[in-house]
């Protein structure tokens, strides 16, 4: 009996952390050229509780953020290379290497995860941030420049992994309203 509550607290744990953000694998994705575009005039972040009230902090890097794919259910834009940030309970705190984010967990920016803004082809106000967590294609990901105009132009579709976080209507809106035509 010991054991079976052990292992069942462990499992509500494990899965209390966890967050429930959509994988995408990019080999879906099609070429997109949109005329709508987004200008970040200052870096924007946002908090929120997830499982079992463990408190995250995301954020986007300043920049414009111009479209570059699409799947079946969204809009992908990108915009400045590093410029998401993702960490608990600050976005500081960003060291995974298993994820190849900020392998040398001395010398961590804030910003320090490629990715950019993914906007719903059902509801165009459900406005989420995405980032990119593999490659496969490991020179590539290296050769990545600082403040690249789209990192889909150095990454091809075919590369790596995606995800999209979790919707937050707040955020969602206020990047809303720095959506350009």
């Amino acid at each position: 009996m010991r054991k079976i509550i052990s292992v069942i607290f462990a499992c509500i744990l494990v899965s209390g952390c966890a967050t429930r953000n959509t994988t995408i694998d990019p080999s879906q994705f099609s070429s997109y050229k949109g005329k709508e575009y987004f200008k970040i005039e200052g870096n924007i972040k946002y908090s929120e509780r997830r499982g079992i009230n463990v408190l995250w902090e995301q954020g986007i890097k300043s920049g414009t953020y111009m479209p570059k794919h699409q799947d079946n259910n969204g809009y992908y834009f990108y915009g400045p290379n590093y410029a998401i940030c993702q960490g608990s309970p600050s976005c500081a705190n960003v060291y995974s290497p298993s994820l190849e984010i900020c392998p040398n967990k001395n010398n961590c920016p804030e910003f320090s995860t490629h990715g950019g803004i993914w906007v719903s082809k059902v509801d165009d106000k459900d406005i989420r941030l995405f980032l990119i967590i593999k490659y496969n294609d490991d020179d590539k990901a290296k050769n990545l420049s600082d403040g690249g105009v789209l990192i889909g132009s150095l990454i091809n579709a075919s590369d790596g992994e995606y995800i999209v976080f979790d919707k937050n209507i707040e955020f969602g809106k206020k990047l809303y309203s720095l959506k350009y035509e």
